[in-house]
């Protein structure tokens, strides 16, 4: 795994990217992948630029750990939560649905193996309502077991590891919920679109 700090090196000496821009001459889109992590690679001519720049070596521009990491999601068995269940006409009837349950995967791929965690989300309502559109993610560990399995692998990470990896599962997530917002049996019971998931993750995990 390996970020680029340039976020870091930029609060540390209050610049802003347009004025980086103006001096080097590299491009913002450039410097804004760069700083957002987005970029799948870099030249070697805007290292030396930057490096000069900021008046740092390539080493301070880099943080690197041997660990990999990917997730996945999948809805729960029981995806749909429901406050209660009640009865109508002697049939038994789902209550009002409160959100929705994922399960996730994140795997560790290092040089001495791999080792998956698992994960426990809850996409619920907010305020309870039913159609609503504004919804609230949290996202934890699955068990006491996961907690410190997963403590040993983020102790080896800098800080600004652990925050791309909490931005990494954070964004994995948002991509799996808008791939499933038109699933029927999502639909049935939330107007699940795009542009109406509240981006708030409390992802309880470092």
């Amino acid at each position: 795994m390996i970020i680029c700090n340039l976020a870091v090196l930029l609060a540390e000496r209050q610049l802003k990217i347009t004025r980086i821009s103006n001096d080097t001459g590299i491009s913002r889109t450039t410097l804004t992948s760069l700083r957002q992590n987005d970029a799948k690679g870099i030249q070697f001519d805007t290292i030396n630029t930057l490096c000069n720049y900021l008046s740092v070596e390539p080493k301070d521009f880099f943080d690197y750990s041997p660990l990999d990491f990917s997730v996945k999601f999948s809805l729960s068995e029981n995806a749909i939560e429901f406050d209660y269940d009640y009865a109508v006409d002697s049939e038994q009837t789902k209550g009002i649905p409160l959100g929705v349950n994922i399960d996730g995967f994140l795997s560790c791929i290092s040089p001495k193996g791999n080792e998956t965690i698992e994960l426990s989300i809850n996409l619920s309502t907010k305020g309870n309502i039913f159609r609503s559109n504004q919804f609230l993610i949290n996202c934890e560990l699955a068990s006491k077991n996961d907690k410190i399995n997963f403590s040993k692998i983020i102790s080896q990470l800098s800080i600004p590891l652990k925050t791309e990896l909490r931005n990494q599962i954070g964004n994995s997530l948002k991509n799996f919920l808008h791939e499933k917002e038109n699933s029927e049996y999502i639909s049935e019971y939330f107007d699940w679109k795009k542009e109406n998931i509240t981006e708030i993750y409390n992802i309880d995990l470092f």
